[in-house]
């Protein structure tokens, strides 16, 4: 509809954080637990507890990773 309408650009692709990078952390664990019903935080092999590393922000290097991964 918003393409229909000629606004689809007038809303922002990415909104910008007002949280710490630890409140993101925390409330992205906290949706995919809510919605997927399962901790993503909690190794699926092992039952160990994961820390998220880093993430991954630039495009051109995700693309590289996708297309490594037939994506």
């Amino acid at each position: 509809m918003r393409k229909k309408a000629e606004t689809d650009g007038d809303i922002p692709a990415v909104i910008q954080n007002e949280m710490s990078s630890k409140e993101s952390r925390q409330n992205w664990a906290r949706l995919i637990q809510k919605i997927y019903e399962v901790d993503p935080m909690i190794c699926p092999k092992c039952w160990g507890k994961m820390h998220i590393i880093s993430f991954i922000e630039e495009l051109d290097v995700i693309e590289k990773i996708l297309r490594h991964l037939g994506l």
